[in-house]
């Protein structure tokens, strides 16, 4: 059964959040307290239907089969590069201590690699979401306004370098979300 929860951030912070989260019995929506308070109705509405689309869409089970999948590819990549550099470092095997380095250099450099990948999948996620509240409550304005106070109320740069938005980010820019919700309106 999913649940609706109240968060008290704002003992912390002043920060806006949402979240879905929990496996099995344990799913709930997270709403903080700083949403709830400074938020109109039909803002509310829209992150809520957002968050109920994570749910509809199983996005919790994808992102730890994703997750999974793209560790397990990590490792494995990690066990070819140690091997393959153990000889020219000058060590016999993988257990010798001093190619603990090595390995460590492996894993940095897939996870260089891979946390631009794992974004892409979780802003995808996010955009199918967005586009599900905005199906579901019919209100671009509100979505657009809801967007526009988590940036106020979060201090967050609207529209990142693209490069920045593609390496680090796991959710797409809010310029973007706003752009879709427009062109949603105007579809």
């Amino acid at each position: 059964m999913l649940g609706v929860y109240r968060m008290g951030l704002s003992e912390k912070t002043k920060k806006a959040n949402a979240a879905f989260a929990g496996l099995g019995a344990t799913k709930r929506i997270i709403l903080g307290d700083t949403l709830l308070d400074k938020f109109a109705e039909d803002e509310i509405e829209v992150v809520m239907a957002h968050e109920m689309a994570h749910y509809k869409h199983g996005d919790i089970s994808k992102l730890l089969a994703w997750s999974t999948a793209t560790t397990f590819v990590g490792l494995w990549l990690a066990d070819k590069g140690l091997r393959a550099g153990l000889s020219h470092f000058g060590f016999n095997q993988i257990s010798d201590l001093g190619a603990f380095p090595l390995l460590a250099l492996c894993l940095f450099v897939f996870g260089l690699v891979a946390m631009p990948v794992n974004n892409a999948f979780s802003r995808w996620r996010e955009r199918l979401a967005d586009l599900e509240a905005l199906a579901l409550t019919k209100n671009p304005d509100g979505f657009i306004r809801a967007m526009r106070k988590l940036a106020d109320q979060n201090l967050a740069d609207l529209a990142p370098h693209p490069a920045i938005e593609f390496l680090l980010h796991d959710h797409p820019s809010l310029s973007r979300r706003i752009s879709w919700a427009e062109q949603w309106q105007r579809d």
